[in-house]
């Protein structure tokens, strides 16, 4: 596994987080995450706790604008990321907003990402 993999990989992660916030369908997060993933399982626990409670969100965009991954080593690769969200609302099945999630300006982050089960999964999510 490369670094451009790693790279892509991360990428699509964001991806993935968006399908989950805009269907309430957390499973593909769930496959990609290491259990030990801090954000991973808040992001998981947030999109089935509003599920459950009969909510979904709306409008939920993630744009990754820039990504850098670092030279791989023993725990994987370091992959820095620009990402930025636009604001979303999280609504009843009436449609009534019940919340307003405010966007997140262009942040640098980094994300780590490492080999299991042959294939790859984010194993951290940190401001930098």
């Amino acid at each position: 596994m490369t670094e451009a993999g790693a790279d892509a990989f991360a990428r699509h992660w964001f991806d993935v987080v968006e399908y989950a916030y805009a269907t309430g369908n957390a499973e593909p997060l769930r496959a990609l995450a290491d259990p030990e993933c801090e954000i991973c399982n808040a992001s998981i626990a947030e999109i089935e706790s509003k599920t459950r409670e009969g909510l979904h969100f709306e409008g939920v965009a993630i744009e990754v604008l820039t990504s850098a991954p670092a030279p791989k080593d023993s725990r994987g690769v370091i992959v820095t990321m620009s990402v930025q969200e636009v604001s979303s609302q999280v609504v009843t099945a009436d449609g009534e907003v019940v919340e307003d999630v405010p966007g997140i300006e262009a942040a640098p982050i980094n994300v780590y990402v490492a080999e299991s089960d042959g294939g790859w999964r984010i194993f951290g999510i940190g401001k930098i």
